[in-house]
C-alpha cells in the first residue's frame, strides 16, 4: 500500500513537472511570436533605410524572417544584427534621422514612410522572395556576393540585389570561368560584329600600308568597338554595339594665300608690285651687208 501510493505521487509530481515546463515553453513561445512594439519600430527603421520607396520591403521581410527562423532568433533581433543601419558604429546624417523615429522631429514624407514600414513590419513578409541576402545591386556589396559564389534571387520590381547560397550541385556553375571573348563576339548578332569588325580590320591594313608608303613615316590608325548589355527582369540580356574607325589622314600638300584688307583671302600677294602691260621690244632682223654689197635676209638660202 506504502509502495503504491508513492509509485502515485511519483506520477502525480511529474505530471506537473511537465505540465510547468510545457506551459512555460508554449507561453514563452507565444509571447516570443508577438513582437513588441520596440521590436516593430526596429523592423520598421530597418525597412526604412533599405528602401524608402517601399518596394523592396516584403522581400527584405522574408529575409529576415528565413534567417531568423534558421538561427533560432527574433525577426528583431536578425535586423538589429543584419541591417546596415544598426551595425553602424557611425551613423551618418540619414541613418541618425532613421534610428531617432519615430522622434528627432521628421519631415513629414519620412514621417509617412515610417508609418508605412511599422504597418508592414507587423504584417510580415509575403513568402515570395526565397533570397538569405540582400545588398546594393552594385559597387563592394555586388562584388562580394559574386565572391562568395551566391545566386541572384528574381524577387520581382526591387531596387536591391537578392541572393541566396548555392545548393549541392549549384557550384559548378558558379566557379565556370572566364569564357573566349572571341567566341563571344562571333556570335553577337548572329556574327554580325565579328563580320563588320573582320572587314574593318582588312581595310585598314591596306590603308596603313598604303599611307606609310606614301609618307615614308608611321602612320596611326584606330578601332573602336563599344558593346552595351541591357539585362531584363526575366534574365534576358540585350546586346547592342558600334565600331568606329579612325583612318590615317591621307597626304596632302600645302597652299600659300594672303587676307585682303576686307578680310577675304587671296592666292595673290597684295604687297608685290604687279607688272603693266607687256609690250613686245625684239627689233626685227637687220639686213646683213656682205663684202661685194649685196644685202640680205638672215636666214634667207
Amino acid at each position: 500500500m506504502t509502495r503504491g501510493l508513492d509509485d502515485a505521487l511519483l506520477v502525480v509530481v511529474c505530471a506537473c513537472i511537465a505540465f510547468l515546463a510545457c506551459t512555460a515553453d508554449c507561453f514563452g513561445a507565444q509571447a516570443q511570436s508577438r513582437p513588441t512594439a520596440a521590436d516593430v519600430a526596429d523592423v520598421a527603421r530597418c525597412l526604412v533605410a533599405e528602401d524608402e520607396r517601399g518596394g523592396d520591403w516584403s522581400a527584405i521581410l522574408d529575409v529576415l524572417e528565413r534567417r531568423a527562423a534558421a538561427h533560432g532568433m527574433r525577426v528583431a533581433s536578425m535586423a538589429r544584427a543584419y541591417c546596415a543601419v544598426h551595425r553602424s558604429r557611425s551613423p551618418s546624417a540619414r541613418q541618425a534621422r532613421i534610428l531617432a523615429l519615430p522622434g528627432g522631429r521628421p519631415s513629414a514624407r519620412l514621417a509617412a514612410v515610417y508609418r508605412r514600414a511599422v504597418d508592414a513590419a507587423r504584417a510580415g513578409g509575403s513568402g515570395g522572395c526565397e533570397a538569405e541576402h540582400w545588398g546594393a545591386p552594385t559597387g563592394e556589396d555586388h562584388a562580394r556576393a559574386l565572391r562568395a559564389g551566391w545566386l541572384r534571387v528574381d524577387c520581382g520590381g526591387v531596387r536591391n540585389a537578392f541572393w541566396r547560397i548555392p545548393r549541392r550541385g549549384e557550384q559548378m556553375s558558379i566557379n565556370e570561368g572566364p569564357r573566349s571573348a572571341s567566341h563571344f563576339i562571333s556570335e553577337v548578332a548572329d556574327g554580325a560584329l565579328a563580320a563588320q569588325l573582320s572587314g574593318e580590320l582588312h581595310r585598314m591594313g591596306q590603308v596603313l600600308d598604303a599611307e606609310g608608303n606614301a609618307r615614308d613615316s608611321i602612320v596611326k590608325g584606330e578601332i573602336a568597338v563599344k558593346i552595351k548589355f541591357a539585362r531584363d527582369r526575366g534574365g534576358v540580356v540585350t546586346i547592342e554595339y558600334d565600331v568606329k574607325v579612325k583612318e590615317p589622314a591621307k597626304v596632302t600638300s600645302r597652299g600659300v594665300a594672303w587676307i585682303t584688307a576686307g578680310g577675304n583671302f587671296t592666292h595673290e600677294n597684295p604687297r608685290q608690285l604687279k607688272l603693266g602691260a607687256i609690250r613686245d621690244v625684239s627689233r626685227p632682223a637687220a639686213p646683213i651687208r656682205d663684202l661685194d654689197g649685196d644685202e640680205s635676209q638672215i636666214g634667207e638660202g
